[in-house]
């Protein structure tokens, strides 16, 4: 009753209607339709192998609600989902959702105090957890069933070494992204990664932004290229010696692949130039 007093936003004021007061609808609810839209579009979302369970599983279409989502998934929702979702919202009603004051701060205080993420970071174990209440037969005994059940996995394990060799064992099974196939594997890292296409292939062509973000991910991602990216940014640092880390990543993606081809370029035309006397 004092959101008048000390709330300015008339829009979400008490209505009285007869005697009765009314909770006027906020702009940012979404009727049924809407629900349906969004979680629609997440049930068909595609996510890289391992980046999340698969969200198709907690959508319930009829009451266009999300359930059973580990804590990961709800994690990843907010951080990279919910902005796309919600972009389409009012900037009145899509910042306060999106933008939350607090965790640049927190986040901040945090890896300062805790360090890497990669050496916190709770999802491994929540996984290897689950698979630990997986291997519960009798609640009365739940030591004793994990146990149990990891002495017959290893057993299991022993025992399919000596298999005949039409009996492949686990421990040789292929990944589940590999196709099965045998292939010549190229001997940069970066391509060497086994998996096959979903549905039905379609070839396009790429725009020149996509042909460039392509170039980034095969150059950042490639271990033979690391010393040259390393190499790349000693030559900024000594250049300017009171350049950011944010300004060396943005001289990485906008400036690095070029670079990366014109010293090539010029590694391979010293050498030519060097052997031109002991060539036949």
């Amino acid at each position: 009753m004092d959101l008048q007093e000390y709330c300015r936003r008339k829009e979400n004021e008490l209505i009285d209607r007869g005697g009765k007061m009314m909770k006027p609808i906020a702009k940012y609810t979404l009727n049924l339709e809407q629900r349906r839209a969004i979680v629609q579009w997440i049930k068909k979302l595609k996510l890289r192998d391992g980046y999340a369970s698969n969200l198709a599983w907690c959508v319930d279409m009829k009451e266009a609600k999300l359930y059973g989502m580990k804590s990961h998934d709800s994690h990843m929702f907010m951080e990279r989902l919910v902005p796309i979702a919600f972009s389409t919202l009012p900037d009145d009603v899509f910042n306060p959702i999106v933008e939350l004051k607090h965790l640049p701060v927190y986040h901040a205080y945090e890896a300062k105090v805790g360090g890497l993420i990669q050496f916190r970071w709770m999802y491994p174990f929540e996984r290897f957890l689950y698979t630990l209440k997986r291997k519960v037969k009798n609640k009365a005994r739940v030591e004793a069933s994990i146990c149990e059940a990891y002495i017959v996995e290893e057993t299991a394990m022993f025992c399919s070494h000596y298999f005949e060799p039409s009996m492949p064992p686990r421990i040789t099974r292929p990944l589940r992204n590999d196709d099965g196939g045998e292939s010549n594997l190229p001997a940069i890292s970066i391509f060497n990664y086994p998996g096959r296409p979903f549905r039905e292939c379609k070839a396009r062509f790429l725009n020149d932004e996509e042909v460039e973000a392509a170039k980034r991910y095969v150059l950042m991602n490639c271990d033979k290229v690391q010393p040259y990216m390393m190499l790349f940014v000693q030559t900024l640092k000594k250049d300017n010696c009171r350049i950011t880390e944010n300004e060396i990543e943005s001289q990485i993606n906008e400036r690095f692949p070029s670079w990366f081809k014109n010293h090539v370029s010029m590694i391979a035309f010293n050498f030519v130039s060097s052997n031109r006397n002991y060539l036949p």
